[in-house]
């Protein structure tokens, strides 16, 4: 009896780290333009609730996400020139690895503000052996 105990026991913990081992997932992908050329440098987060793991693409535009936990998760991908992307997913439960494959980015203005410097001229200029003059500065 006491033996049917301990192998019962040893078989539960067996099969409890089987199910436990299979609750990752990798996540992996290709960031291109329109023209299907690589997008390299392309900022990617993947945000599940409040946590966020960040990662960079390639020279490549290459991915990839490893040992993520299943979950409902929201992939932003942010490049300058290039509109943000963003893509639910919710990982089947039968699958180890998820290849989103090639994510094209639609290209997208970004205007920044206009930049005024005010600033005096300096109407005189004392080097070591020259003096230079802003005539502007003068009537």
């Amino acid at each position: 009896m006491f033996y049917k105990f301990i192998l019962s026991v040893i078989v539960l913990v067996f099969f409890s780290t089987l199910t436990f081992a299979q609750t990752t997932l990798d996540i992996e992908g290709m960031v291109t333009d329109s023209a299907y050329a690589a997008v390299a440098g392309a900022n990617i987060f993947l945000v599940h609730g409040t946590d966020t793991l960040t990662t960079v693409a390639d020279n490549d535009g290459h991915f990839l996400f490893a040992g993520i936990k299943k979950a409902d998760l929201s992939l932003i991908i942010k490049h300058l020139g290039y509109k943000d992307y963003l893509y639910r997913l919710s990982p089947p439960n039968n699958q180890d690895k998820i290849d989103l494959g090639k994510i094209s980015l639609k290209i997208g203005n970004t205007k920044l503000k206009e930049v005024v410097v005010k600033a005096k001229a300096q109407p005189v200029v004392f080097k070591q052996d020259t003096t230079e003059y802003d005539v502007a500065s003068f009537n």
